[in-house]
């Protein structure tokens, strides 16, 4: 399992952002009608432009950071804001190896940064407790995830026709972006590779961060 995800920048950007200690949420290549919120794009992937398809004079340093919570696969995120972001997958762009946050990271959770051509450690720092993540050999079951999906539907339904949903998007979401997260989780579950594995880890707390939205959502379905 990956100990960090990156962040790739250009030198200058880098030392804005070393003298503020903080990454912030700037880019709005995955803004849409339904969530305006700039996003600050990650990758499992220690080459960025591999992973990512950016310019070389984006990608000339690398900021490690913790798997911290609010963080988002791409594959699964850009079912939530269709739009403008969909069309990074059509210009090389490697989407399954992607991961977005709208949340700023403070330098609490960078573990260091480099320079992408000579390997210079630029900043280094004493990383927070990273989340636990998957053990070896752990599989996401996709008996759970039929249970899971089965168990927000239920919530939903029962919510709408008590009129206490708190959105009528809910309805939306469960329909047409749902099923296709969870088949997104089905495919990483079903690769036993470590990236896959954690991607699938990183997408199921994000899912169920989402469904966690749901006041009556039962307990056992939370992100703990």
């Amino acid at each position: 399992m990956p100990q960090a995800l990156y962040h790739f920048t250009s030198v200058s950007n880098w030392e804005n952002i070393r003298d503020n200690e903080l990454l912030e949420p700037r880019s709005e290549q995955a803004v849409s009608d339904l969530d305006h919120r700039p996003v600050i794009w990650l990758t499992d992937t220690p080459n960025g432009q591999a992973a990512t398809g950016v310019a070389a004079e984006c990608a000339e340093v690398r900021i490690a950071v913790l798997p911290v919570r609010a963080v988002h696969p791409w594959q699964l995120y850009r079912e939530e804001v269709p739009g403008r972001g969909s069309n990074l997958d059509t210009v090389g762009f490697d989407a399954d190896a992607a991961l977005v946050t709208p949340l700023p990271i403070p330098s609490t959770h960078w573990s260091s940064a480099h320079r992408v051509d000579t390997g210079e450690l630029l900043w280094s720092g004493e990383p927070a407790v990273p989340l636990q993540g998957p053990a070896n050999g752990w599989l996401l079951d996709g008996k759970e995830l039929t249970e899971f999906e089965a168990s927000v539907n239920a919530t939903i339904d029962t919510m709408w026709a008590n009129g206490t949903l708190p959105d009528a998007n809910w309805l939306r979401w469960r329909a047409k972006i749902l099923p296709k997260q969870i088949d997104q989780l089905r495919k990483w579950a079903e690769d036993p590779s470590s990236d896959s594995q954690f991607r699938a880890w990183m997408g199921w707390r994000s899912l169920r961060g989402k469904a966690g939205q749901l006041p009556d959502l039962p307990p056992k379905w939370r992100v703990p």
